[in-house]
């Protein structure tokens, strides 16, 4: 049986930030992240102790988001 090292584990579920989740969703700003995480079509969460938010994205919200993208491109 084939295990997992910790390392392995944390990089799939290393936390993105906008700018690294632009790259793997294909927009071309990190604004257009942000415009899709306050618009609830992107998952994240805010890790800002101030007013201005601080987002970060887990690899599992990208997956999701580019499978509700594929789904709705094939209807």
């Amino acid at each position: 049986m084939r295990t997992r090292t910790p390392e392995q584990h944390e990089a799939d579920y290393r936390w993105l930030t906008p700018s690294e989740a632009m790259d793997l969703i294909g927009v071309d700003s990190v604004e257009m992240v942000r415009e899709l995480i306050r618009d609830g079509h992107l998952k994240a969460i805010d890790v800002s102790r101030s007013t201005v938010p601080r987002y970060k994205v887990s690899p599992d919200a990208i997956a999701e988001f580019l499978a509700e993208s594929r789904r709705r491109v094939t209807e």
